[in-house]
């Protein structure tokens, strides 16, 4: 069953329909655009926002001047675009929920990354196809657990960092956040104390970090607003986060969410001791220049992390998109033993 906000939506849209059963798809090739990828002769596409027909979001868009066609994606995404006020009406159905728009099946599983993130399994013209651009095998706080399906095809991102590289312990960097918030506590209070956070995955993870510990959060309004939109939904926060303003909210360490997408600029805060989560090393001007402690915490899994999850899906194929793809087709050709293809911009493979 899919989903629209506010309503059932029992099938797809009638220009979903009609494209499905206007379009016999003989057999499955992919062409990489600058607007992500398309399902050859077929309606659908893979995190495209020009697309006419329907389009897989694999993580919420937070900011979008345009929109064409179908949306598609998962619960709590439509829930998180629906605060940042991207006009789109997306469709969206709950995490492993098959359903089928004409011809093709579709599931969506949990990536284990970002908030309201997820995979796509594909079935179609009897083949099986995992997208999975942004998975993440080490574990976040409020979020699900990865999930992967054994496909005949696999389709992953190679944009992060090289294919030998290692990703960061998530679980190392938390543990010494959590000390550098224990030690901004005992010296100047939570009054004085700010965290910063450039992605949703570290937003949500540091509420429910701070929650587990006990301490007083207080958020801006955005920041409240999102967590609103994900009270009836799969991810769980306490009821305590208040919205900043007024005494009592002083009284509380802030929180804020400042991604480098949304254009924010540094400003100056009366809280003096600051605390930076930073996904990548990518200079952000929302972030203040001077801190106490930074930490790099990635939403999503690279480099070496793919291994253990090609061995899982058990691909007959594995397909890379990203600037690197060709490094990452390389590498694991060579290491697995296995088919590996990149996905040239606007190239169509062949598959098996």
């Amino acid at each position: 069953m899919l989903y629209q906000r506010g309503r059932v939506k029992r099938g797809v849209s009638t220009m979903v329909r009609q494209a499905a059963s206007t379009n016999p798809v003989p057999s499955v090739g992919f062409v990489n655009t600058s607007d992500g990828l398309r399902v050859e002769q077929s309606i659908l596409a893979l995190d495209a926002k020009l697309h006419p027909g329907l389009s897989f979001i694999s993580q919420p868009i937070i900011k979008s001047d345009h929109i064409l066609g179908q949306l598609l994606t998962s619960e709590d995404s439509a829930a998180l675009m629906d605060v940042f006020g991207v006009k789109s009406r997306p469709l969206f159905c709950p995490y492993n929920r098959p359903f089928s728009v004409g011809k093709m099946r579709f599931e969506l599983l949990p990536s284990g990354g970002g908030a309201g993130s997820a995979s796509l399994l594909l079935n179609y013209e009897n083949q099986t196809i995992l997208y999975a651009p942004c998975l993440q095998i080490q574990k976040v706080r409020a979020q699900r657990r990865l999930q992967l399906r054994k496909a005949g095809s696999l389709i992953l991102a190679a944009g992060y960092a090289p294919p030998t590289e290692t990703p960061p312990s998530r679980g190392k960097a938390l543990t010494n956040f959590e000390h550098a918030i224990e030690a901004g506590l005992s010296s100047v209070g939570p009054a004085k104390m700010e965290v910063y956070t450039e992605t949703l995955t570290q937003f949500f993870e540091v509420l429910a970090i701070l929650q587990s510990l006990e301490h007083p959060v207080t958020v801006h309004r955005r920041g409240f607003q999102l967590c609103k939109a994900l009270t009836n939904s799969s991810l769980k926060l306490k009821d305590q986060i208040q919205l900043n303003g007024g005494r009592r909210s002083k009284e509380k360490i802030m929180v804020r969410f400042c991604p480098p997408s949304l254009g924010f600029k540094s400003r100056k805060s009366s809280r003096p001791h600051q605390i930076l989560l930073c996904h990548s090393e990518i200079e952000n001007p929302a972030l203040p220049m001077s801190t106490q402690a930074m930490f790099r915490i990635p939403d999503f899994s690279y480099g070496s992390d793919y291994e253990s999850i090609i061995k899982e899906v058990r691909p007959k194929k594995v397909y890379f998109f990203g600037h690197l793809a060709k490094s990452y087709a390389d590498h694991f050709t060579n290491t697995l033993d296995i088919s590996c293809q990149p996905l040239y911009t606007d190239q169509q493979p062949t598959l098996f």
